[in-house]
Parts: structure tokens; sequence; C-alpha cells
């Protein structure tokens, strides 16, 4: 009987689909302990010709003994889904063919996938660096068996530059030297152990001894307690030993260091000696009081304090930043417009202006609203230091040389602030795929389409329209009433294309001018959903995944479905106007297409009569849906007016077929290959599924005249 305690890895990591390479390495050490992982690799001969010796059937029967055994293992391995799919499969070596092809990551991927893991690997401040050591050790040999091609310079720069500041010290002194990998995690262990041992060792200033003789003498410890320093006013030690007043008052709690402790190597080559380690606080912009530990105070090269001089607020982070914002702004202009130099300064004061009219999140008031209602009453002054703000009641000093000026008009005390009345125009980069993106080959208006080629074709398709509309009902003939204005309408034509460019069908639309209506005249709501992209995709790639179903179907004058709530008048189509009632309007009675709230109104109606097929909404999509019938769940899509149907029984898509052409006109596209403008390849014997848009990328290519490009 087959007894192997390492099953056990197999039982615990069971392959899922996408554990591939840790599921192989498992099995490898599993047959490799029973002396098994040829099967894998060798495959025989189903059965021996005649004449075999005796050597050649005891080796064939040992193989069959063997497949059997590792065919099992590998089945018992996997989850009952992929499972399934293997288990007619008789011969190992079948499998894992067929494995590898589907499964397998190829090598390069993996050996990118483990560089950036090594390169993006940080040591977190205050973790263990020997458990930090090891990973990056287990990272390197894994590059060493995918032969990175790495040296080992290489691998001690990155672990270097994974550690985090506060072995920089280290780091200064370990670049001259050269050790191995294993070599350096050692002396970064030592490193860690004993920076710990010098921080739980931290004094405030340096202790105090005495020697005392006979009996009776109080010890120095004793001593120390009582004694209160006159600087600090704190207990323990006297001023000459205070840390306040010592060259390294900077550093909180500090330990000074013997002459050789501790070498800085600095960045020109040269070494300097640190004097005193201890912890530092600083308090930041936010009045955040932030904690250094582990600082080491040099005594010639320490932080030089920059202060900034009175007046200069150039020299500010924010005004710097400020600053540097307006210079972009004006760098921007100047190169845009081609200025020359000249235009320097006028350019500045249009980017300050602008910055001081223009809102933003964090600045909702802008500064002219701000300092409006202040600077109405300027006066001018001649002192140039600085001065208090002036109060609410000053009043504007009387100059015996003011130039007198002319009244001015009366206005209100604050303006009120409004935007720019300038037309909004794209941008002049984008003249040129505007332009071309309207050469197109299809009909703008009534009389092109009927002056062109397929003029036949057109009419047809217009007849189709107005048959649709005719049976749907959707308007009536009536007088126009006073005060009403009437709708206009328009024909939309469009050739519609396959996958392959080919014009496949020609379509007329009867749309109404939706932006001649008034809201809260004749339409209120407007929003209608659509089918998100990424549902749509994991949809599909759970259809691939379980070789699910995929049809399409087409809802015909989809809009055309709802009735409208509103009064609506409408000009009559173009070409069909009623012979001895051209003056007469179309009263709407359903939805068109170009209506403001056409869309809402269809995907309202779509909702209600779904829901009555006992349909859920999803609750993150409201245009996907899904219905439980035993074993059974079928998905729809609704993406407008095209719907897709996802299930696996066959019958029930085809009763759901039949129940939407019972409720609409509907169009059977069959099994989908083509939808919203991709293509989809499918593979059901390898269970996988494309996408592809190669049709938009041929259309962009020819609007720029680039098809023949390389």
């Amino acid at each position: 009987m087959f007894k192997n305690p390492l099953t056990l890895i197999m039982d615990t990591n069971k392959f899922n689909g996408t554990n591939y390479n840790d599921w192989l390495r498992n099995l490898r050490i599993v047959l490799d302990f029973e002396n098994q992982g040829y099967v894998l690799d060798n495959p025989l001969r189903t059965a021996l010709p005649k004449g075999s010796s005796l050597e050649e059937r005891v080796t064939f029967e040992k193989w069959l003994e063997d497949n059997n055994k590792v065919h099992s293992i590998i089945l018992a391995s996997m989850t009952n889904e992929i499972q399934k799919q293997y288990d007619r499969l008789d011969d190992v070596p079948s499998i894992m063919l067929l494995m590898k092809e589907v499964y397998a990551v190829p090598e390069r991927h993996i050996r990118y996938a483990a560089t950036k893991t090594f390169f993006g690997t940080k040591m977190i401040e205050g973790s263990s660096v020997q458990s930090h050591g090891v990973k990056m050790l287990s990272l390197v040999e894994k590059l060493e068996d995918l032969k990175a091609g790495l040296d080992n310079d290489t691998y001690i720069d990155m672990i270097l530059q994974s550690l985090p500041p506060s072995y920089d010290p280290f780091i200064i002194n370990m670049n001259g030297f050269e050790k191995t990998i294993h070599e350096l995690i050692n002396m970064l262990v030592q490193y860690e152990t004993t920076t710990h041992k010098s921080a739980s060792a931290v004094l405030v200033g340096e202790a105090s001894t005495s020697k005392g003789k006979g009996k009776g003498k109080i010890g120095a410890s004793q001593q120390s307690k009582a004694n209160v320093c006159i600087h600090c006013q704190e207990k323990g030690h006297w001023k000459r030993e205070c840390h306040n007043c010592s060259p390294t008052q900077v550093l909180e709690r500090s330990r000074r260091l013997s002459k050789d402790e501790m070498i800085l190597r600095l960045d020109d080559g040269k070494t300097v000696a640190a004097k005193a380690v201890g912890s530092l606080s600083l308090v930041i912009s936010n009045h955040i009081r932030i904690e250094l530990k582990d600082c080491y105070y040099v005594s010639k090269n320490g932080i030089l304090s920059q202060w900034t001089p009175p007046g200069t607020l150039h020299l500010n982070g924010v005004a710097k930043r400020r600053n540097r914002t307006l210079l972009d702004m004006v760098r921007s202009m100047m190169t845009f417009m081609g200025l020359p130099p000249s235009f320097w300064g006028y350019a500045l004061e249009t980017a300050a202006k602008l910055l001081n009219i223009a809102p933003s999140k964090t600045v909702p008031q802008t500064p002219y609203e701000i300092w409006h209602v202040f600077l109405e009453k300027d006066f001018p002054s001649d002192s140039g230091r600085d001065e208090a703000l002036l109060e609410e009641t000053s009043e504007a000093p009387q100059h015996d040389n003011a130039t007198s000026f002319e009244p001015s008009v009366p206005t209100d005390s604050v303006p009120v602030f409004r935007g720019s009345t300038r037309e909004s125009r794209p941008p002049e980069r984008y003249g040129f795929v505007g332009l071309t993106s309207q050469l197109d080959n299809n009909p703008r208006m009534y009389k092109e389409a009927m002056s062109d080629i397929d003029s036949d074709k057109w009419l047809e398709a217009m007849k189709s329209e107005m048959d649709s509309i005719g049976s749907h009902q959707v308007w009536t003939l009536v007088d126009p009433p006073k005060g009403v204005r009437p709708v206009g309408c328009k024909w939309v034509y469009k050739r519609k294309l396959g996958a392959d460019r080919e014009v496949t069908a020609f379509k007329t639309r009867l749309v109404a001018k939706g932006y001649t209506q008034r809201p809260g005249v004749n339409f209120e709501e407007t929003y209608s959903p659509v089918a998100m992209a990424k549902f749509i995709r994991i949809l599909l790639a759970i259809s691939a995944w379980y070789n699910y179903e995929i049809w399409q179907m087409d809802v015909k004058t989809a809009f055309l479905n709802d009735f409208v709530e509103e009064e609506i008048y409408m000009d009559q189509p173009e070409g069909f106007t009623s012979v001895g009632e051209e003056q007469k309007v179309c009263h709407l009675q359903r939805s068109i297409y170009g209506l403001k709230q056409a869309s809402r109104s269809w995907n309202t109606r779509f909702d209600e009569v779904i829901r009555g097929y006992d349909f859920i909404k999803n609750e993150h999509d409201p245009c996907v849906y899904k219905k439980i019938s035993g074993s059974s769940v079928p998905y729809l899509v609704l993406y407008v007016d095209d719907i897709l149907l996802i299930e696996n029984d066959v019958k029930m898509l085809g009763d759901i077929k039949a129940w939407l052409s019972t409720q609409f006109s509907m169009k059977d596209m069959g099994e989908t290959s083509y939808i919203l403008g991709i293509k989809i390849y499918r593979d059901r014997s390898r269970r996988m599924l494309g996408l592809a848009q190669s049709s938009y990328i041929v259309k962009v290519l020819k609007r720029f005249k680039m098809e023949n490009s390389k």
C-alpha cells in the first residue's frame, strides 16, 4: 500500500488553477521520496511488442504500477472542478503536458516577478533585521535558481538599500568592505544587538562617583539623588554635569562616546568621530512633536541653522512654492504662445491674477473675494516698515499733496463674484482629431441620403422604421396647441459594420431634437444606467471557465416600448408628411429616440418587465440580472438595447428568449461573436475566451491615413 507521510503537503495545498508552480514543486518532493518522479516526464508505450525481454516486461509493469499511483495522487491533490477535466486521462505524462500548456507561467515572467519583489522589499523601522535578512537571502537563492544574472555586489547593494535610515551609519562603514551575503547578514544582526544594548544604556549626563572612606560616609549614588541643577532645576546632577549646558545640548537624552567608539564615513571619503549618541525632539509645522532616536552628535559637522531675514518672504517655504507655481504658469504661457522675453512681465501679471480669482478645493474663497472690501478704500503710505493690520475704524490719512480724483460711481459694498462668460472651446491641438472624426461616409440629412449611391437601401430602412413606429402607435396627428412649440426631429443614418469592417446593414433612426426640450416643461429625469464593462468582462470570464453558453439578442426600437408621462408635440418627419395634414403635429404617446427622458423610460420599462419573470437585479450594477431556478442560474446583461444571456442550460435559455420575444420585438443574434465593438474569440475545448478591438484600431488608422504603416 502506498504510504508516504509527505502526501499531507498535497492535501493542504491542493491545485486550484492559480498555484501551478507551488503545486508542481510539492508534487515532485512527494514523488522523489518514493523514487517515482520519472513517471512525470518519461512516457512509455501502452503495450509491449511480442518477443519483449524479461527486463523490458518488468520495467513496463513497474511503470504501469507507478503511473497508477501517481495518477491517483495527482487527481486527489486537485479541486473537484479541475479534477473532472483530467480524470478521463490515464497516463500521467499526458496530464502533465496539458496542465503545463494551460497553467504553467513562463520562466521569464517568474524571473520578472522575483526580481521585482527583491528590488521592492524594504525593511520596516523597528522590525527584526534577522528575519529581513532571511527573507532577502531566500529571494537571492530564488534568483540564482532562475539564472537572473546578478552578481554578488548587486545583491549586497540591494540588501543595503532595503535597510531603514537607522542603519545609515552601518551602510557608510560597510561600503568599503568586500563581504558575502551570509557575512553581511551576520554583521547586521550583530549591529542590531549592539545598537539595542546602547539604547538601553542611555544616561542623562555623566555619572558622578565618590570615593568614600571609613564608616558613615554617604555613597555617591545617594548624594546625586539630592543634588539640584541650578540651570535646568532637575534633580540628580550639578550644573557642570547638566546635559543642557554641554556641547551636546541639542540631544535631550544622550550618552557620551569614547574617542574611537563610533567613526562615521562622510560622502567625500573623510572620517569623523561622533562625540555622543542620544535622542532629539522636533516640532513640525502642524505642532506634532516627533522624537528621533539614535542620533549622533558631531562637534564640527553638525546641523547649521538657516535663518530667514525679515522682509524676505521669497525665502519662506510657502511663498517659495507659490512663486514656483507662478513661474511654471509663466513659462507655460510663454512657450505655448511663442512670445518674446519682453512679454515676461505681462505674463507674470496674468498668472498672478488667474491665481487670485480662481477658487480651489483647499481655498474655497479667492483672494479677490476675501480682500475686496478691505481694498475698496485704498490710501497711499510712505512707510516701508512692517505695520499692524488696520482696524475697521481706521481712517485714511490726509496728505497735502494728494492728487484729486473724479468722484466714483457708487457701487454695492460687496460685488457679486461671477465666473467667466467666455465661450468654451476645445484646444486647437484637438482640431485635427475633431475634424477627421466627422469624415465618414454616412449621410447627415435626408437630402444627402436621397442622393446617395445607396438611396434605395436608405429609403427601405426609413420605411421599416416608420412601420415599426406605426405598429407601436408612437404618436397621433393633432392640430398644434396654442402657445406650444413642437420639438423638431431628424433622420440619423448609419452603415452598420461587422468585425471585418464590411457593411452588414443599413440602419436609420428617427430622432427627436431633444436639445429643444425645456426642463420642467416636457421632461424631468433623464438618468439611465448601462452595464459596466468590468461586469461584462467578469461574466465572460465565468462563461469561459465553466463553459457556459453566451447568446445575444437585440431589442428592435427599444425606446418605443414605454409611454411618456409629459405632453410632448413633435414635427412630422421629413419625407413622410401625411398628405392633406401637413399643418398638424405629432402628439407623442410613447418615447422616441432623442428625447431627454427616452433612455430612462426604456430602462424603467425593461426593469419592470424582467422582474416579473423572477429576475433579480444585481446590487452593484443595475443592468445585470440573474434568475435562480433549481441548479440553473442564468445571467442577463442589458446595454441599452443589446442583451447578453449566459447560462449552461440550453433549454432554459431558449425559454427565456421565447418569453422576451413575447414582451418586446426581439432579434435573435445567436451565439455571441461581436458586441459593443468587441470581437469575441472562443476556444471551448481549452475553456479560453479572448477579446479584440482590431476593427476599432483599423478605423482609427484609416481616419489618419496610416493603415499601411508598419
